[in-house]
């Protein structure tokens, strides 16, 4: 039997989450050897275009289409030693703590 997309999806998400607890275990020690935790601040910037699957008359999705206008930017700023680190930690973040065009309050998530 092959495993399906949503079946790798939550094995991707477990793995994640992981990875997540590494990096914040890695920043406490930093913190605790250091007094600080060190690294890049990096800005980074995701625009998002839904696509979404068209059911049919059965309710089976027929074929799937990219929306046909992009999101608005979200960005974040955190600070990491390197871009992996960088993009797990910005991916560690719910969409709701990024920052989007208009909104005039700045943070930076560290």
């Amino acid at each position: 039997m092959k495993i399906t997309s949503e079946q790798w999806a939550v094995h991707r998400r477990k793995e994640t989450e992981l990875l997540f607890e590494f990096l914040k275990r890695e920043t406490e020690a930093q913190s605790r050897e250091r007094g600080h935790y060190c690294g890049h601040q990096f800005t980074i910037s995701v625009t998002s275009r839904g696509h979404y699957g068209l059911l049919d008359e059965t309710g089976r999705i027929a074929r799937c289409d990219d929306a046909d206008w992009d999101g608005e930017p979200f960005t974040i700023t955190v600070r990491a030693h390197d871009l992996q680190a960088a993009l797990l930690r910005a991916a560690s973040h719910s969409l709701n703590d990024w920052q989007w065009e208009g909104h005039d309050e700045e943070t930076t998530n560290e």
